[in-house]
């Protein structure tokens, strides 16, 4: 009989085409949000089970991961040939951390849809975590300048080094305290007394 199309099996099967899915990933190694947001609107608009959806990237960046780190990895992936070479092309944009990071992130956004009653909010959320993550080589630069800057510290405990050509103000001494002055107390004068009055006045 007649072979049936990928596309037409795909949508006999309740599956997303892979074009969107290979442009959703092009979105998020590209740092585009908006344009990531928006194959997700078609992908709701086509009323496909955004599970699936998830299931499928996972399988999608799963054979990038494969195709970065093994050298002859056709037999792992059940691709064609056409798509073989465009997932190569895929693969050389990003690098094999973030690769990992984003399979990770996407099981655990699967396992997350599972249990919510908001499937879909849940893979926004992963695509606007994905297509904000930094590319590996940016955090390992970052973890090789905090290593650098560690190494410059002083070990814990230890007094900080001066500079030995910084010279220390000289402290002036005390102004000398002045004596103080006595006051010699003058004797009190004498009470005066008052003539008696005579008596015969």
């Amino acid at each position: 009989g007649d072979e049936i199309p990928d596309s037409d099996l795909q949508s006999l099967l309740g599956m997303v085409d892979q074009r969107l899915l290979v442009n959703l990933i092009e979105a998020i190694l590209d740092g585009d949000t908006g344009r990531g947001l928006g194959i997700l609107h078609r992908v709701d608009e086509q009323g496909h089970s955004f599970r699936q959806f998830c299931q499928q990237l996972i399988d999608l960046v799963r054979s990038l991961l494969f195709i970065t780190v093994v050298d002859a990895p056709g037999d792992l992936l059940e691709v064609s040939e056409s798509e073989f070479l465009e997932l190569k092309l895929l693969a050389a944009a990003t690098d094999q951390t973030r690769l990992q990071r984003t399979l990770t992130l996407l099981m655990d956004t699967e396992a997350q849809i599972a249990h919510s009653n908001y499937p879909r909010l849940c893979v926004e959320m992963a695509v606007v975590k994905l297509a904000n993550l930094p590319n590996g080589a940016d955090v390992g630069s970052l973890i090789h300048k905090l290593d650098l800057l560690e190494k410059r510290l002083p070990a814990a405990g230890s007094a900080p080094v001066l500079n030995s050509r910084v010279e220390t103000a000289a402290v002036a001494p005390p102004p000398p305290m002045e004596e103080p002055i006595m006051v010699e107390e003058q004797p009190l004068q004498e009470a005066v007394s008052l003539p008696e009055k005579d008596s015969s006045d």
